[in-house]
């Protein structure tokens, strides 16, 4: 019976060790998971601002492009009021000009 006694207490010592170690390793485990859940969150994060930094970017974007348009139709309307102009006063000139 001792030998048979000694054997379980052999196999408690080494579940226990097992047991140990098992424990351990579920506490690695367990802050890894921990590590990986604030990086993703840290990543979420930085995403969101991103991407309402990118939104203003791109509202400010549209904002200059459409101060462009207005720009280009003010400078072709001035371009066509003055050619027009210059074409009555030049017309002007050459009819004054021819009658005398």
């Amino acid at each position: 019976m001792s030998a048979e006694h000694e054997e379980d207490v052999e196999r408690r010592k080494e579940d226990f060790a097992l047991n140990i170690k098992l424990s351990r390793i579920e506490s690695v485990l367990d802050n890894i998971k921990e590590q990986i859940l604030n990086q993703f969150e840290s990543i979420d994060k930085w995403q969101d601002l991103r991407d309402k930094e990118c939104g203003k970017l791109e509202e400010s974007i549209v904002r200059l492009r459409i101060e462009q348009a207005m720009q280009g139709v003010k400078v072709g309307a001035v371009s066509v009021l003055g050619a027009t102009i210059m074409s009555t006063v030049v017309a002007a000139i050459v009819a004054y000009f021819i009658k005398k």
